[in-house]
């Protein structure tokens, strides 16, 4: 008899539960909400366009949250830590892979966890955004939301050139199989060019009749006056950058952010500080600490650059900053190889740590968004390395095609053969960042990022 009983009352609890999930996801199915869901929420360009997209479309009066398997409070985006988003840590007791392998299959466990934590707690949202892992796909359609868009940055099976023997080649044929089969079980695709919608079509034959919209990432120019107003620096007008009251400034705001490249910034390798060091000539990497970032070839080709440089002509420096994670051994490794390639070229001094008066390079790791903003400022030039991304076919655009090519030159008021290299002229140079700024804010600011994946998603609404 109590047996009996016992049974009834666990049913009767298991009936209760159900009911309440079930009105709590009926509930929560008439509000107009958002949730994405992103693998690390970390500091990159997945994870700053997912803050971006999450805050754009909360100011444009969505209810939004962020599900996560990692969120780190000391390595991430501000808005996720000072309660400007809602987010969400399910799964990061979860191993991110095994004895350094499976990656990509742990990656897709963790997913698989957030979305039925979510499902769990009864959440239903109008539309789900999901990017990276894909494979998610399915599940969440199924469990968490009415639509469900998509974001590629790329497809991951270009990015995993290493595929090693015939059972890590068999396990990532899996792996592409799925993502391939995933990737288009969305009721809305968006990837970040045109360049990776090409690819995309190239790479996954069955996306080739699927609709994709295009969805730049975003600028935030706005944050960027702010940090330039605070340090007082001015807003490019032409000539500004040169005047003294602008120069000591940058090197009041750098000296307040990061003493130690204050120093190497304004010391000269010979061991003097003179002619210079009020207005030092360096060069900006900004890429995170991963291989195919292919920043080695930024110090390759300074180094080559110090070579060829007559007898009292200064080169300049280089700094080498980007994302960099603890927990992510090639970051770890990566860092490792790109300082003992610096010290092969003597650009590293071997009795100095980094960023030593004798040094021309420095590596910085996880700087704020001030210090970026700063360097950005007061660079000479930003160079960008990886081989194959979609942000350096706009250069191969205009080199190749004529018409493109000369719509850039007369945008820019640079003709070909006249004025070809700005950085001889201060005055031009100020002037082409000035437009550059316009140009940037009109088309890839965050108003036009937030209004555009407004209407996407308010279409999936309806």
């Amino acid at each position: 008899m109590f047996t009996v009983l016992t049974q009834i009352w666990v049913c009767l609890q298991l009936c209760l539960y159900v009911g309440l999930l079930l009105f709590e996801r009926y509930k929560t199915s008439k509000k107009k909400r958002v949730a994405f869901l992103h693998l690390d929420l970390g500091i990159g360009g997945a994870e700053q366009l997912i803050v971006h997209a999450a805050c754009g479309l909360q100011q444009k009066g969505l209810d939004v949250t962020v599900y996560t398997s990692h969120h780190d409070r000391n390595h991430c985006f501000t808005p996720t830590k000072d309660g400007t988003l809602e987010v969400h840590v399910y799964g990061d007791w979860l191993p991110r892979h095994l004895f350094g392998r499976f990656h990509a299959a742990f990656a897709i466990l963790r997913m698989v966890w957030v979305c039925l934590c979510i499902f769990g707690a009864g959440q239903v949202y109008s539309v789900v955004i999901t990017d990276q892992v894909s494979a998610i796909n399915p599940l969440a359609r199924l469990l968490i939301c009415k639509k469900l868009l998509f974001y590629c940055h790329f497809p991951d099976l270009l990015l995993c050139t290493d595929r090693g023997g015939s059972l890590k080649s068999l396990y990532r044929s899996a792996i592409d199989w799925v993502e391939e089969q995933t990737t288009g079980c969305a009721d809305r695709l968006l990837v970040n060019s045109a360049f990776t919608l090409e690819v995309a079509r190239q790479t996954f034959p069955a996306l080739r009749s699927q609709p994709i919209d295009i969805l730049y990432p975003p600028v935030d120019l706005k944050k960027a006056k702010e940090n330039l107003v605070a340090a007082k620096l001015p807003l490019v007008p032409p000539g500004a950058r040169t005047s003294s009251e602008t120069r000591s400034n940058l090197r009041k705001a750098i000296q307040e952010e990061d003493a130690e490249l204050q120093r190497f910034l304004y010391s000269s390798p010979e061991g003097n500080s003179g002619e210079g060091t009020e207005a030092p000539l360096y060069f900006l990497s900004l890429n995170r600490y991963e291989r195919k970032k292919n920043v080695g070839l930024a110090i390759g080709a300074f180094a080559q650059l110090q070579k060829e440089c007559k007898q009292g002509e200064d080169p300049g420096k280089l700094i080498i900053a980007g994302g960099y994670d603890g927990r992510v051994s090639e970051n770890r490794e990566y860092h490792e190889e790109l300082k003992k390639r610096a010290r092969e070229e003597r650009l590293l001094a071997e009795e100095e740590g980094e960023g030593g008066e004798k040094s021309r390079i420095i590596f910085l790791r996880s700087i704020s968004d001030k210090l970026r903003w700063l360097l950005l400022f007061g660079a000479r030039g930003l160079v960008y390395t990886p081989q194959n991304e979609h942000f350096g076919m706009g250069f191969l655009c205009a080199d190749t095609d004529a018409d493109f090519g000369r719509a850039l030159r007369q945008l820019w008021g640079f003709e070909k053969g006249k004025n070809s290299t700005p950085g001889q002229s201060n005055g031009a140079l100020d002037d082409l960042r000035g437009r550059c700024m316009e140009r940037v804010e009109k088309l890839f600011g965050l108003d036009a990022f937030a209004n555009k994946l407004a209407g996407v998603v308010g279409s999936l609404m309806k």
